[in-house]
């Protein structure tokens, strides 16, 4: 299966980890869209290795894109603007270029959290370099990660 020509890695594809020596399983949640009964393998997907953080993280250039529904048993993490009153951690990224403090427009990033590990938001940065605003539940560590430019 291809996007514009680019292989479309699927469910048992193996990928590296930057922590465990190897190649491992990625573990596809792409329902929907599938070959041979593999999903497809999208942004913030899991690879099977000992540590559990390695995680996918779509290219740039992608551009087949599914939403998800989360369970209600877990801990939201939501990406609701401007503010989410009724929770109790309202947090917001600013991406800035280190060399000259200008801001960092239209970078991909994706954000998750200890405390609602099943969630992820991903998205691109404002004009202002400004992430979308995370609000959790509960306390926990937001995790940041920007795609390569």
């Amino acid at each position: 299966m291809f996007d514009h020509g680019k292989h479309i890695a699927l469910s048992e594809d193996r990928a590296s980890c930057g922590i465990c020596e190897g190649h491992f399983s990625i573990v596809g949640t792409g329902k929907g869209i599938s070959e041979g009964g593999r999903n497809a393998v999208v942004d913030g997907d899991s690879v099977s290795c000992p540590c559990g953080k390695n995680r996918v993280m779509a290219g740039s250039d992608s551009s087949i894109f599914l939403e998800r529904h989360l369970a209600y048993n877990r801990t939201p993490l939501s990406s609701r603007e401007p503010s989410a009153p009724n929770s109790a951690y309202n947090e917001q990224f600013r991406l800035l270029d280190q060399s000259t403090g200008h801001p960092l427009k239209n970078v991909r990033y994706r954000i998750t959290s200890d405390s609602a590990p099943d969630s992820v938001i991903t998205g691109t940065t404002d004009v202002e370099g400004r992430t979308q605003r995370v609000s959790l539940a509960s306390h926990g560590k937001l995790h940041l990660d920007i795609a390569a430019r």
